[in-house]
């Protein structure tokens, strides 16, 4: 968030990786679990979540504490897994190698939501308004939710904006990359999941090969610009 210019400061109950994110990247940060930390009402612009909302204890009460923090206008942006295929039972989902079962992962995912329970929760929450986003990957969800309607930005404002700042234009140059990646989802399985794929016989470009080579080339051209 700060690479594009967010004035940022993160969570974390770990008091070691608090540390690690102030001194190694700069990042100020609040420690301890979110719903004890005290943040003023109507104060920020953004809160981002992802993969958080199914670890909580009290999702109810984390996102209506989201909602005072957040300003009228601010808005939430939320990743969640999407849990989904229940009604055809364990075993078929199971038959079928479904990914949606990673995530059932005891005293992990406390919780997890369809399209409709979330929208339940954040209607309860204080919410009003919801725009769902194509997600990265097949077993996510991903959405932005306001009390005030919500307003697209164009790209070429965002770009404008990342092309004013060095780090800003290195945000740009990932986009850039996230948008060359025809099918991101089977990047995603054969990366993270490369151990269940070992014996399928496909073979693809590291994807931390193919960043690598995309910001060489493209970054660079940014900058030169």
């Amino acid at each position: 968030m700060q690479e594009a210019g967010f004035n940022a400061i993160g969570t974390e109950m770990s008091p070691w990786l608090c540390e690690l994110a102030d001194k190694t990247f700069g990042i100020p940060m609040e420690c301890g679990a979110f719903e004890s930390l005290k943040f003023k009402e109507s104060s920020f612009d953004v809160v981002s979540i992802f993969d958080v909302l199914e670890h909580l204890l009290d999702p109810v009460a984390a996102v209506t504490k989201i909602a005072r923090i957040l300003k009228d206008d601010g808005v939430l942006a939320l990743q969640t897994p999407l849990c989904w295929g229940l009604e055809q039972g364990y075993e078929r989902l199971k038959n079928q190698n479904a990914n949606f079962l990673v995530h059932l992962k005891e005293n992990e995912h406390l919780f997890l939501f369809t399209k409709e329970s979330v929208q339940k929760l954040l209607l309860q929450a204080g919410f009003k308004y919801f725009q769902f986003e194509k997600q990265i990957f097949e077993y996510d969800m991903w959405l932005f939710a306001s009390k005030s309607p919500l307003n697209r930005i164009e790209t070429a404002s965002v770009e404008r904006h990342l092309l004013s700042s060095p780090k800003g234009r290195i945000v740009l140059g990932l986009l850039d990359l996230y948008r060359s990646l025809e099918t991101p989802q089977q990047f995603d399985r054969n990366d993270q999941y490369k151990h269940e794929k070992e014996d399928s016989g496909i073979t693809r470009p590291s994807l931390t090969l193919r960043l690598k080579n995309f910001i060489h080339k493209h970054v660079n051209l940014r900058f030169r610009r």
